[in-house]
């Protein structure tokens, strides 16, 4: 499959649409990046530029070209756990204590500068677009896009909830049964960092079931976004009475160190249309080593 261009063959039925609408349809394409195809000759028709207003005929093969673009993270040596790739796509298992991203806090060595090398090693070219993002501290699936398309289609997706991420935690407390937190998330006044549940908030949605419960007074839950607030499941499950163990922010961080030391929060598994076939892609990650030691800590569990 190549993988610089979506290609679609026209039938007798297109014929009365413009190129645009078939662009539209065939591939999701947004405006925004539609605007971006129309500034080179990125739309082709049996392999000759063509304008958006056009139409086609039967028979006739129409290509999007992609927009050829520059990685411009520094590239280092960190290893990346990389659980699936493919032409459009590279989603990785994110090491706990790892930045995503560069920022002002934390300039260099993040999950990106580890793709940016591995892409180095492998002789490859492309730009590196974050589709999703996890806290330092949390591990777990990360999405990354090769291309402008792939990441506003996976984008508009995560808009219309049509990707389904889920996740598990340990937390402070005994948690049964399964139920869907409803709360708004904003910021917590007079404080940059931490969020909080607040009428003003914007609208957050978690769906929490019980796994099992521990005699150390603990409970190990499921937990799927239906949104995508900063902090959403820490804030959430504070707000239910029941802190993720080890979170400084919102729990007993630095008094449960010595069950783990970061909040025990972990991205296992993603779901999610391909961009390209349309087919949902199910990736898993698996419970990681910290977390799978603070399982044995936390005594005899009952299983929900």
């Amino acid at each position: 499959m190549d993988n610089t261009r979506l290609t679609y063959e026209l039938k007798k039925e297109d014929e009365a649409l413009a190129l645009r609408s078939l662009l539209r349809r065939e591939f999701g394409v947004s405006t925004r990046f539609l605007r971006t195809l129309k500034e080179g000759d990125h739309i082709l028709l049996d392999g000759v530029p063509v304008k958006a207003f056009e139409k086609g005929r039967k028979g006739q093969l129409l290509q999007v070209e992609m927009p050829r673009e520059t990685n411009w993270f520094p590239p280092e040596d960190i290893p990346v756990d990389v659980i699936y790739e493919d032409e459009d796509l590279i989603v990785v298992n994110k090491q706990a204590g790892l930045v995503v991203h560069p920022t002002n806090g934390n300039p260099e060595h993040t999950m990106v500068n580890g793709l940016a090398g591995r892409m180095r090693k492998r002789g490859e070219e492309y730009k590196i677009r974050l589709v999703n993002r996890l806290d330092m501290d949390t591990s777990g699936i990360c999405i990354a896009a090769k291309n402008s398309y792939c990441q506003d289609f996976l984008m508009k997706r995560m808009q219309r909830n049509q990707v389904k991420k889920t996740y598990i935690a340990f937390v402070k407390g005994t948690l049964t049964g399964a139920g869907t937190i409803d709360l708004p998330i904003g910021r917590k006044e007079n404080d940059p960092y931490r969020r909080a549940v607040r009428a003003d908030g914007a609208p957050s949605v978690t769906r929490y079931r019980s796994i099992a419960t521990f005699d150390e007074d603990c409970s190990l839950v499921e937990l799927v976004l239906e949104t995508g607030r900063t902090h959403q499941i820490r804030v959430h499950m504070a707000h239910l009475g029941h802190p993720l163990i080890s979170d400084h922010l919102y729990g007993d961080g630095a008094a449960q160190h010595h069950l783990i030391k970061r909040q025990a929060l972990h991205a296992c598994e993603i779901s999610f249309p391909h961009p390209r076939t349309g087919e949902v892609l199910t990736l898993k990650a698996p419970m990681p080593c910290d977390m799978v030691e603070l399982r044995k800590k936390l005594g005899r569990e009952y299983r929900e």
